[in-house]
C-alpha cells in the first residue's frame, strides 16, 4: 500500500499524469491486497483528473470507493477526489457537497491536514463561482493552518491559490508576490507540473501589470515545463499569457496562441477573455 501511494506521489509531483494513470490502473489490477488495490485505483483517478479527464476520474474513484469500504482515510481521500472531478466538469453543487463532507469529517476527527485540504478545495470552488471574497477567506484560513503545521508544500499550494484569486480581483502586484514564492518552492521540491502552473499564473500577473517582456519570458518557461509535464491547464494558461503579450506587441501570432489556449481546460473567465479578444475572428 505504501509503495502504491508513493508511486502516485511520484507521478503527481513530476506532472507525469498520462503515464501515472496507465501505470496505476495496471497496478490496481495486479495488487495483492485490497488496500493496495484501493489506493492504486485512487491514484489512477487522481492522475486522470489532473490530465483533463474528470469522467474517467469518477469511474476510477468508484472502484476506489468500493475497495476502500469503511476506511475513513480512504473515504475522505476519495470524496476529495470526487469533488475535484465534479468541479473540473463544472458541477459545482456536487463538488461543494463532497468538499463540505470532507471538512465536517476532518473537524470531527481533529484531522488538521485533511481540514486544510478541504479549505483549499472550497476556496478553489468559490473562486470558480466568482465569489472572490469567500475564496480569499478559505485560502487564507488554509494558509494559516499550513504554516502552523510547517507544511512547506501546503503553504506553496495555498499561496498559489491566493495568487490566482488576487489576479482575478485585479491585485496583480499582490498576486505576483504570492506566485513567485509558490513557484520557487515547487521548483525546490522538484515538482515541474506545479511549478508550471504557478509560473503560468505569474505570467498572467505580469500581463495584468503590462510588464509584457516579463509576461513573455515567464509564459515561455511555464509552457516549456507544462508541455513536458503534460499539465493541460498550465499549458492553456501559459498560451493565454503569451497570446496577450503577443497582442500587446502587435504580433499577428497572438490569435493562433489564443485559439490554441482554448483547446485546453482553462477557466470560463479566461475563455471569455480570449473570445472577446478574438472578436469572432
Amino acid at each position: 500500500m505504501a509503495t502504491v501511494r508513493a508511486l502516485t506521489g511520484h507521478y503527481v509531483a513530476r506532472g507525469r499524469f498520462a503515464e501515472g494513470r496507465r501505470m496505476l490502473a495496471a497496478a490496481a489490477a495486479a495488487a495483492p491486497t485490497e488496500p493496495a488495490r484501493a489506493w492504486a485505483w485512487h491514484g489512477a483517478a487522481v492522475t486522470a483528473n489532473q490530465n483533463g479527464d474528470p469522467e474517467a476520474a469518477l469511474t476510477l474513484a468508484a472502484s476506489a470507493a468500493e475497495a476502500f469500504g469503511a476506511d475513513p482515510d480512504g473515504r475522505a481521500a476519495t470524496l476529495t477526489l470526487i469533488g475535484n472531478a465534479h468541479k473540473f466538469a463544472g458541477r459545482y453543487a456536487d463538488a461543494a457537497a463532497a468538499y463540505t463532507d470532507v471538512l465536517d469529517q476532518a473537524r470531527a476527527t481533529g484531522d488538521a491536514r485533511r481540514e486544510t485540504i478541504a479549505l483549499n478545495n472550497l476556496g478553489a470552488l468559490a473562486h470558480d463561482r466568482g465569489a472572490y471574497a469567500e475564496a480569499i477567506e478559505y485560502h487564507a484560513a488554509a494558509l494559516r493552518r499550513k504554516q502552523e503545521l510547517g507544511d512547506r508544500r501546503g503553504v506553496a499550494v495555498a499561496r498559489l491559490n491566493l495568487g490566482a484569486v488576487r489576479n482575478d480581483t485585479g491585485d496583480h502586484a499582490g498576486a505576483a508576490v504570492l506566485l513567485t514564492e509558490a513557484a520557487t518552492t515547487f521548483a525546490a521540491l522538484g515538482e515541474p507540473g506545479s511549478e508550471a502552473f504557478a509560473l503560468a499564473l505569474l505570467a498572467q500577473s505580469h500581463a495584468g501589470l503590462t510588464r509584457w517582456d516579463d509576461a513573455t519570458a515567464t509564459g515561455e518557461r511555464a509552457l516549456e515545463l507544462a508541455r513536458r509535464a503534460e499539465h493541460a491547464q498550465a499549458t492553456g494558461l501559459a498560451l493565454l499569457a503569451l497570446g496577450e503579450a503577443a497582442a500587446a506587441h502587435g504580433d499577428p501570432a497572438s490569435d493562433a496562441l489564443l485559439r490554441e489556449a482554448l483547446t485546453f481546460p482553462i477557466g470560463l473567465p479566461d475563455q471569455a477573455r480570449i473570445r472577446e479578444h478574438l472578436g469572432g475572428r
